[in-house]
This record gives C-alpha cells, sequence and structure tokens, in this order.
C-alpha cells in the first residue's frame, strides 16, 4: 500500500482491497490461481473450455483489470496496478480469508450466513470495477 499518513486513502485502499476480494470470489479467483490466470489465453482456454464463449469473453477483461494486466485501477488510487493481484495472491479472496480465520474449521466454527455473497443468501456485494 502507498506510504501515507492520510487515513482516508488508507481507508480509501482498505475498502477497496476488501471489495477486490469479494470479486475475485465472483470471478472465481484464488490465492492459488492468481498467477495462472493473468495469462489473458489461459483465462480464455479455462473458460472456453467450460463452453461458455460469451462469459469468456465477458469475464477476461474484468480478470485482467482486477489482477493489473489491463487497466489502470492502481494508478487511479495512487498505488501500483497488481495491488489487489498482489494481495489476493498473498491473503486469498474473501471467501479464503473467511474460511481461514472464522470458518468451519477454525475454533469459531462460523458459516458464512450473511458474510456471504447476495448471490448466495448472503449480504456482500462488489460492484463493478472501473
Amino acid at each position: 500500500m502507498r506510504q501515507s499518513n492520510s487515513d482516508c486513502g488508507l481507508w480509501n485502499e482498505c475498502r477497496t482491497t476488501e471489495l477486490c476480494s469479494l470479486s475475485a470470489i465472483i470471478l472465481l479467483i484464488t490465492s492459488a490461481e492468481g498467477d495462472y490466470l493473468k495469462d489473458a489465453m489461459v483465462i480464455l482456454a479455462l473458460l472456453l473450455i467450460l463452453a461458455m464463449t460469451y462469459l469468456a469473453l465477458r469475464l477476461a477483461i474484468p480478470i485482467q483489470r482486477l489482477l493489473g494486466v489491463n487497466g489502470d485501477l492502481g494508478q487511479m488510487l495512487n498505488i501500483d496496478n497488481k495491488w489487489a493481484y498482489n494481495a489476493i495472491k498473498q491473503l486469498g479472496n474473501y471467501g479464503e480469508l473467511f474460511e481461514r480465520n472464522l470458518g468451519q474449521e477454525t475454533p469459531m466454527q462460523l458459516s458464512r450466513g450473511v458474510n456471504a455473497l447476495w448471490t448466495q443468501g448472503g449480504i456482500l456485494y462488489a460492484p463493478p470495477m472501473p
């Protein structure tokens, strides 16, 4: 993250990182797959293998944008373009973070409940990245 004394800037970076970890769930990106999915041809091949031609074309660009391959999302925040990739690679997506720290295999043994995506009965929603 950017070295700054601005609490507002740090809050925006943390919030945006949280939204990117939610987007990673929606785009099926886990910490283990970040390196592999940075290659556009790999993204298209994987999705085409699943016979989702239309979906593959629609998802390739958001995946690349989130991982810092295309676009300037990081530059808009005055941080490295690969910041979301680095966060997902090191920490995982929101689901991985939740399961590792609070999930069924931890002493807390919490189910996702309202902490699931809105499409899975929860309240979490990640708006599309610009």
